[in-house]
């Protein structure tokens, strides 16, 4: 995990160079500095501006950090609010989506089903299928005897 967002801290340095020095000195410089500190240098990214920001193939981890950054410097009150509710929005899309995919009652429901099919197409009784015989052979008795005497210690 920390070799992803070392090389999302170049992608989003990249990235910064292309904002107005204006609204690149309203982030704090310590701030600056530690994404400066932890960035992978092995990395190579390029921005091209010629390709708007949503084709541009950056890391998700990218996207968070460049939110967060504009959240905190950026954007005002009211912009904060919509931002907000943009995520909440597609976090509740998404916990949907997930929801659908794992319907919990669904799985039980789906299993059953295909376990009374199995059962009416081979023609078996419940009692064989739910009952088994446990047989004790000669060195399973031997081990619980074994077994019994170190338990009593």
């Amino acid at each position: 995990m920390e070799g992803v967002y070392s090389k999302a801290y170049v992608e989003v340095l990249e990235i910064l160079k292309y904002i107005p020095a204006k609204e690149y000195l309203k982030i704090p410089q310590e701030e600056i500095l530690e994404l400066e500190r932890y960035k992978d240098n092995n990395y190579e990214f390029n921005y091209d501006v010629n390709i708007p920001f949503e084709d541009q193939t950056i890391l998700k981890e990218t996207k968070v950090i460049l939110i967060t950054l504009f959240n905190k410097y950026f954007l005002s009150n009211v912009q904060k609010a919509k931002l907000k509710r943009i995520l909440n929005y597609n976090d509740t899309v998404v916990n949907e989506k997930k929801s659908e995919k794992y319907k919990y009652d669904d799985i039980f429901e789906k299993n059953s089903s295909n376990d009374i099919k199995n059962i009416k197409n081979n023609n078996i009784n419940n009692s064989e299928l739910f009952m088994t015989e446990c047989k004790d052979t000669f060195i399973n008795k031997i081990i619980n005897k074994i077994k019994k005497i170190f338990y009593k210690k």
